[in-house]
């Protein structure tokens, strides 16, 4: 294997015993605070994951690195699409307002 990946024996083994970095132990903490915000929230996106979880930590950790966990964890955030504005009127509209106005005028005649 070592041959194939073109890496000597004493540097797999110095990585195999190598052990984590606190970095990189924060980032998989970070990661299972980032997957519970998600399960909860999954309409948030990595900018107010980022909020949240900076709020509970107490801490300021960079937007970047809330988007590198969030893209190896594969999270993303739901796109919301807004209602098409009418330009005019639809031969069935799907809500009608009630007519008040007219309604207060034939009240008046009475």
């Amino acid at each position: 294997m070592c041959r194939f990946l073109h890496v000597s024996r004493s540097a797999y083994y110095k990585w195999l015993k190598y052990p984590i970095s606190p970095r990189e132990f924060l980032n998989t903490e970070l990661a299972q605070e980032i997957r519970k915000t998600y399960e909860n929230h999954p309409d948030m996106g990595y900018r107010r994951i980022a909020d949240t979880v900076n709020k509970q930590y107490r801490h300021k950790f960079n937007d970047k690195r809330f988007l590198r966990i969030c893209r190896a964890l594969r999270i993303q955030s739901t796109i919301k699409h807004w209602a098409n504005s009418i330009t005019r009127r639809s031969k069935r509209p799907y809500h009608m307002a009630k007519k008040l106005f007219e309604s207060c005028l034939s009240c008046r005649k009475a």
